[in-house]
């Protein structure tokens, strides 16, 4: 038990800082740390049990408290975008207005391997690019942002494993290994072209049409509109209500137009007079006073040379703007060679059955255990699950559910005994049985298909 003299040497010198440098956030700072420290996720309602956990594992306070007050600093970094060099605070911002958390524990071990000199300036900021990009083309394709914490937990651990680091570039390794989990994660042109001729824009959340038309307004564009003016707004070109002059531009098949692309990217742009501009016939939008052809507005200069407005303009307008997306937020360059990579999947997921393993870990293991193959692993995961709770493993030989993996005695495919416990288990089987097995099994122990990882090693060539 420290002195309160001592205690209050820790406060000055540590702790008033650590609340400084988080904004006095320091339960979500503290979180986003033992993610990259433990390479699992805490729960919101775990971190203090979770925090005090680790620290029994860290013999020295000063160590520790040095290692906070660190991460603490590169925290700030992150929350005030104000601190390396305008280019990277302009990314940081970027990113923090998609309100994406998950990507924090990456962000805190990136900074922390600039500073140790792991990657250069321009590494990092093209670093922050592609995950800009990645998180972007996600929302634009509406895939999933469960996944995220996930992938961005392990990415920085995966990043220096790799052994191709040493020939490759921080960023270039970044990027290869994120298009290399599966073929859906990091969305590629062709994903991002098809999902934005149908994809409802208007109706995504308020933050992601606020980033989105913000970048396509002002990105490589010197003569910036000022982007906070109240004013401006996002208005939809064919009007949500048509009168009888829009369905005649529209045509005889206008329902189904007015239905199909009312909310999408090509017909939605921005505009300070949105209440004026309202279902106006196009003519008259682009020609009145502050109209289209008036307009400061960068979106609104192509709009300005059109006559008509239908169907074929809107889908137009939209390849138009899908390439300046794909300008915007690029795909990475792939390594055009065999690029072996170790990757981290979880039993909840799929893709990985045909890749060699390397280690598995649960999520109460302190590091990977090393494995040779499937068969080892499941053995191996077994006997660590008897440890646990002989009993339950006891039972699960009578039951019917596992006759098939497990026997009292030695026979026939049943030769790998668990322990010493005349348990048997059959290794036997091919690797999708083997992952489904192990899904049926781990319930059983309070354990969860993502409370499992398994690090394997894809071998791949890339064009």
């Amino acid at each position: 038990m420290k002195s309160p003299a001592e205690q209050e040497v820790i406060y000055r010198n540590y702790w008033y800082e650590i609340e400084l440098n988080t904004n006095n956030n320091v339960s979500n700072f503290i979180r986003n740390y033992l993610t990259i420290k433990q390479r699992s996720a805490t729960k919101q309602n775990q971190i203090y049990l979770d925090f005090k956990k680790y620290t029994k594992i860290i013999p020295d306070i000063a160590t520790l408290l040095d290692d906070l007050l660190k991460f603490s600093k590169y925290y700030n970094i992150i929350i005030s975008q104000t601190a390396i060099e305008p280019k990277i605070d302009i990314a940081l911002e970027q990113l923090n207005k998609l309100e994406v958390t998950a990507i924090y524990p990456f962000l805190l071990e990136m900074l922390d391997d600039y500073f140790a000199n792991l990657l250069n300036l321009a590494q990092l900021l093209n670093c922050l690019n592609i995950i800009q990009s990645f998180l972007t083309r996600r929302m634009l394709c509406n895939l999933s942002t469960n996944k995220l914490s996930r992938i961005f937990l392990r990415l920085g651990k995966e990043i220096k494993d790799c052994p191709h680091l040493k020939n490759y570039s921080y960023d270039t390794v970044l990027g290869h290994i994120l298009v290399s989990y599966k073929m859906n994660e990091f969305p590629t042109d062709k994903m991002v072209k098809d999902s934005l001729i149908f994809r409802n824009i208007y109706d995504m959340a308020a933050r992601y049409k606020s980033y989105l038309f913000n970048m396509l307004e002002t990105f490589g564009n010197k003569e910036r509109l000022d982007m906070s003016n109240a004013h401006l707004s996002i208005e939809h070109i064919m009007p949500k209500k048509l009168n009888d002059v829009w369905k005649q531009e529209l045509g005889e098949n206008y329902k189904e137009v007015h239905y199909t692309y009312l909310n999408t990217l090509g017909n939605l742009t921005l505009t300070g007079y949105n209440s004026k501009l309202s279902n106006c016939s196009f003519k008259d939008k682009k020609n009145m006073c502050n109209g289209y052809k008036d307009s400061l507005v960068y979106l609104n200069k192509y709009l300005a040379n059109l006559d008509t407005w239908d169907e074929a303009q809107i889908l137009a307008r939209t390849a138009h703007l899908t390439d300046r997306i794909l300008t915007i937020w690029q795909y990475p360059l792939q390594l055009a060679e065999v690029f072996n990579v170790e990757l981290i999947y979880s039993l909840d997921e799929e893709g990985f059955e045909q890749a060699k393993i390397t280690h598995f870990k649960t999520i109460d293991m302190p590091t990977p255990v090393p494995t040779s193959d499937w068969a080892d692993c499941i053995y191996k995961l077994c006997t660590l699950l008897y440890d646990k709770n002989p009993i339950v493993m006891i039972n699960l030989v009578a039951s019917e559910t596992f006759k098939n993996r497990f026997s009292s005695g030695k026979r026939k495919s049943y030769n790998k005994e668990i322990a010493d416990s005349h348990i048997f288990l059959k290794c036997q089987s091919n690797t999708s049985a083997k992952l489904q097995f192990l899904r049926e099994l781990l319930p059983h122990f309070d354990l969860e298909a993502k409370d499992i990882d398994f690090y394997v090693r894809k071998s791949e060539k890339l064009d």
